[in-house]
């Protein structure tokens, strides 16, 4: 546990306890607004995007209400299931998320994606909205649980990872197309979720990093052995080879110390090499 989690331990009666909750609620609210009739919905979800200078005219509820914009709005039967299915999601990976990590950090998680997209958008001049801050909880929960399953719309059985990693290519081809300022709003709105998995990252690396190394020294010492003695593999059971028995499989049993290789009799039944 690093200092940062230790902290959101120990804190944790700051986070707002079921955020995500509160945020599905008022989406679903503001798109039933936005069916309003005669261009009425349209004009109350404008009003409600994070625009800096309508903010310093006095409409500071933006600074708030712009993560509570839904994904899409406007009626028809397909917006109404996209948008059923879209908020029962994102309110099981944002509770799946906080049981993970704590309130507090799932608060804190969430609100720094928010105040990083509403920086960018102060800065560059341009309008926003919650979406690609929602997209960071998507990725989290697909690092956390890859192998997750979710029945896409009730009909299609996918894993999460898969799912992150489409919705990963289509953001890319989103920011490689768009034009500046607005390739930025995405970039810097899930800055949180390389912030937060920097450290996992970094392991991953690492481990890979050693795994890959033990593969070219496996490979190494069995070039050089077969150099030296004229065979690749040999049973430490029975000291049949590859060489005198071509039929036989060889394995390497990995629960052994160094590189114990076994015959295919005895790869099974051997008792384990300690060193």
């Amino acid at each position: 546990m690093n200092k940062f989690e230790r902290f959101c331990s120990r804190h944790s009666k700051y986070g707002i306890r079921n955020l995500m909750m509160y945020i599905i609620l008022g989406s679903g609210v503001v798109f039933l607004l936005s069916l309003l009739p005669g261009g009425m919905g349209e004009l109350f979800v404008s009003k409600l995007m994070f625009s800096w200078g309508d903010i310093l005219r006095g409409e500071v509820w933006r600074v708030v209400t712009f993560m509570l914009i839904p994904p899409i709005h406007g009626f028809s039967i397909t917006n109404l299931l996209f948008i059923t299915f879209t908020l029962y999601f994102y309110h099981m990976i944002g509770l799946s998320l906080e049981r993970e990590w704590g309130t507090l950090s799932f608060t804190i998680f969430y609100f720094s994606g928010a105040i990083a997209t509403a920086a960018v958008s102060a800065v560059l001049g341009v309008a926003c909205s919650a979406n690609y801050i929602n997209l960071s909880l998507l990725f989290a929960f697909a690092t956390l649980f890859p192998d997750y399953e979710i029945f896409l719309f009730m009909l299609i059985r996918v894993k999460i990872k898969y799912m992150a990693m489409i919705t990963a290519g289509l953001l890319i081809l989103f920011i490689a197309f768009s034009s500046f300022p607005y390739m930025m709003i995405p970039i810097v709105s899930l800055l949180n979720y390389f912030v937060f998995f920097f450290g996992t990252f970094k392991r991953m690396f690492i481990r890979n990093r050693e795994v890959s190394s033990k593969i070219v020294d496996f490979r190494q010492s069995v070039r050089q052995a077969k150099e030296s003695r004229g065979y690749s593999h040999i049973c430490v059971i029975c000291g049949r080879t590859d060489v005198s028995n071509p039929e036989l499989e060889f394995r390497y049993c990995s629960k052994c110390s160094g590189y114990a290789c076994f015959c295919s009799d005895h790869i099974s039944d051997h008792e384990h090499l300690q060193a």
